[in-house]
């Protein structure tokens, strides 16, 4: 974006929105999940997040043939219409995707200066479109990137509860680790919170030594 290279702008700026979208609607679900408090609401939840980490639209590239991926443009309409100010979300998508594709935003109109006489005079940049294009793209950068921030803030508001359905879920089919205690307790998962920063701590300090 430093460089004011709008298609490549727009087409990464796009990636981070649908990205943004998704986590987003994937925290809402585990909201109503957690609120739910029960493994009927947990089974739709892992339904959707299954989908989403190994789901694939082309039936040729399906780690698991029968799963299909999430379809995020689906996400983004229904965002559009049930969080305040989501009627932007489908310009912002819109107005990436002319700038994405190979028509006349992504083009000849972003690569021309003027018509003349049937004679089109084509130019590095068209300044004007430029201005435009690249203010839709850091707009809908910031707001995909606030997405991503409420769905980071929803998270550590949820994870104890969606882990003792995700633990419910394990024991009650069975596969419950022998030598681990059912249930688990707060105590227990501090103590792995705090193992689990240790090792993190150690990682990025051996990184920093390579």
């Amino acid at each position: 974006m430093n460089s004011r290279s709008v298609v490549s702008s727009c087409l990464l700026v796009r990636g981070v929105f649908e990205t943004g979208c998704l986590l987003y609607e994937s925290m809402r679900r585990v909201e109503v999940a957690v609120n739910a408090n029960d493994l009927e609401a947990f089974a739709d939840l892992h339904t959707f997040i299954g989908r989403t980490l190994y789901g694939s639209k082309s039936k040729d590239l399906r780690i698991f043939p029968e799963i299909e991926s999430v379809n995020v443009l689906t996400i983004i309409k229904q965002l559009s219409s049930k969080i305040k100010d989501g009627e932007m979300f489908m310009g912002f998508y819109d107005r990436l995707s002319e700038f994405c594709h190979p028509n006349s935003h992504g083009m000849m109109l972003l690569y021309t200066e003027r018509h003349h006489a049937a004679v089109a005079h084509f130019t590095e940049r068209n300044e004007d479109r430029e201005h435009g294009a690249m203010t839709l793209a850091v707009n809908a950068l910031a707001t995909g990137l606030d997405l991503v921030g409420e769905a980071l803030r929803s998270w550590l508001a949820s994870t104890d509860i969606l882990a003792g359905l995700v633990e419910e879920a394990i024991h009650i089919k069975g596969t419950w680790p022998a030598d681990t205690p059912y249930p688990v307790t707060q105590e227990m998962r501090d103590r792995l919170r705090a193992e689990d920063a240790c090792r993190r701590e150690a990682t990025a300090s051996a990184s920093e030594k390579l």
